[in-house]
């Protein structure tokens, strides 16, 4: 499956006082065939902020937590805001 890291809530942002969403990283050919597939289509429909791959086909992809996709769709916010 997708990496999921144990502290995956979203990053604080000292300077603007934000919540922004916080990152796996991990290389999809690695991935089971299954979660090469879920990979593929959160990319395709956009469910996840995906970044290009890497010189050795690394990807940060914005964890997969009802909290992270409302910052990925919304942007940045306060944390009172947010909750």
């Amino acid at each position: 499956g997708i990496p999921c890291p144990r502290h995956r809530m979203p990053a604080y942002d000292a300077n603007t006082g934000f919540v922004t969403n916080s990152y796996a990283e991990f290389n999809p050919a690695q991935l089971s065939s299954a979660g090469r597939a879920v990979f593929s289509l959160l990319k395709t429909l956009r469910l996840a902020h995906v970044t290009e791959p890497d010189k050795e086909g690394v990807v940060t992809m914005s964890n997969l937590t009802l909290i992270n996709f409302c910052l990925y769709v919304l942007g940045p916010c306060r944390e009172d805001v947010l909750c």
